[in-house]
């Protein structure tokens, strides 16, 4: 593509606002591993980049989310040209990561969501260190990883089957309405059976009560399950013959409780559950936490994000799968 188709497509992509600018300035960026041609292209209103002739992001048309730049600079990743994930198919540039969480935050707020979620690790960045971070917070509930557990890339993090990273997040201590208020979410890219265990929960494994937890899909009879409370009346279940997509398990009462797959239900179960406590203790992944008792249970799936808060409406359930999908798509996952 030449110069002049390029500066062509920035023009045609951006708009109206930029065809009516009366003057603008083009500078052609040095290449940078395998992306070429990088471009910029100011206007007297907003500055826009580009490479080969793709991926046009504004640079300076709108502030970011407070939360976004807190998060983004937690993670070390700058909002420029860096390239990350070089001569991949997750290759984006600084810039780029950062409208993609921006959008995140932005509709998330929009959809009232935002304050629904407790924590939400969107597996950015491709290190066990940026991949423990809390988008809601980063200071707050950081999962347990070390370098030497679980293995970690662009496209999220998969399970080892031995270690267990705790979040942080204790549902007994951390809110007052955990039991009959509450979800946990995980965005799975394994389709197969992986693991007989919770990808994400924490509970009594020994006699199903209290127990809290999601699975994607499990070996042996192959569901998905979400336990919010007592496993002998609160079980959602449903027979799974594809573990990946973002599963969410949402609790809003004490008899009302749902399992949804991509924002459609998959199950639910309208039983009152007699549990009167929450499990006092961290929740964690790739497992069960058994307090007090039991065993761990794992479960293999890679991840790409995980979620833990309030109790989501069916409304909000789909409106926050259609924010996942959107971010998931941008990054190539």
């Amino acid at each position: 593509m030449t110069l002049q188709q390029r500066i062509t497509a920035v023009i045609q992509a951006i708009g109206a606002d930029i065809k009516a600018a009366k003057t603008s300035t083009v500078t052609v960026l040095p290449p940078v591993g395998s992306v070429l041609n990088r471009v910029v292209f100011s206007t007297p209103d907003a500055t826009f980049y580009g490479d080969n002739g793709t991926h046009w992001l504004p640079f300076n048309a709108a502030p970011f989310d407070a939360a976004t730049i807190v998060f983004m600079k937690a993670l070390g990743i700058a909002n420029d040209s860096t390239i990350y994930y070089l001569s991949t198919g997750f290759q984006r540039t600084g810039i780029q990561l950062w409208y993609y969480v921006n959008k995140v935050v932005t509709d998330l707020k929009s959809y009232s969501l935002w304050a629904k979620i407790y924590a939400l690790y969107p597996m950015l960045g491709g290190t066990f260190a940026r991949h423990s971070l809390n988008l809601k917070d980063p200071n707050l509930y950081p999962i347990g990883f070390t370098n030497a557990i679980w293995t970690h890339g662009a496209d999220g993090a998969t399970p080892d089957g031995a270690n267990f990273p705790a979040t942080g997040f204790n549902p007994a201590t951390n809110v007052s309405d955990w039991v009959t208020n509450n979800h946990l979410g995980y965005y799975s890219r394994t389709a197969s059976q992986a693991g007989d265990g919770w990808n994400i929960g924490i509970g009594n494994t020994a006699t199903g009560n209290p127990i809290f937890g999601l699975i994607c899909r499990r070996s042996g009879d192959s569901a998905s399950i979400y336990d919010s409370g007592n496993a002998a009346t609160g079980r959602v279940s449903v027979g799974q013959t594809d573990g990946s997509g973002f599963f969410l398990g949402s609790c809003t009462g004490a008899a009302n409780r749902t399992l949804y797959k991509n924002a459609a239900v998959i199950a639910s179960n309208t039983t009152t559950s007699d549990t009167a406590a929450a499990s006092n203790g961290v929740i964690t992944l790739g497992s069960m936490n058994p307090v007090p008792a039991g065993s761990n249970f794992a479960a293999l799936q890679q991840t790409a994000s995980i979620s833990i808060g309030a109790g989501l409406s069916a409304n909000d359930a789909f409106n926050y799968n259609a924010i996942m999908q959107t971010f998931m798509k941008n990054l190539g996952r």
